[in-house]
């Protein structure tokens, strides 16, 4: 993996935590803290849809332990790959920018 990809992968995980992990804690309403939460475990729901094992409920409806890990190989998975294209990208918008 390239130090560039990485860094960038980083920055995308870096957002995502501050977003969906530690925005929710700062909400009054208990309500809007597990709905924020839940956006985590959207690359549960095909699972639940198709009724995997995978997919037996844990605390407040939300995936099970290995659910879980699921969802946050998906996530690490999405990432990666905005990654590598982020990273194309740039780095054929610098290889343009020497040209000129």
């Amino acid at each position: 993996m390239r130090r560039q990809t990485l860094t960038i992968f980083l920055v995308f995980a870096a957002i995502h935590s501050a977003l969906f992990l530690l925005l929710p804690l700062s909400f009054a309403e208990f309500n809007d803290r597990v709905n924020w939460f839940a956006i985590n475990a959207i690359p549960w729901w095909p699972l639940y849809k198709f009724g995997l094992p995978v997919t037996r409920h844990g605390w407040l409806m939300t995936p099970n332990t290995l659910g879980w890990i699921w969802c946050g190989v998906v996530w690490a998975a999405f990432y990666y790959g905005l990654a590598r294209i982020a990273g194309k990208y740039l780095s054929n918008y610098r290889a343009k920018q020497t040209y000129l």
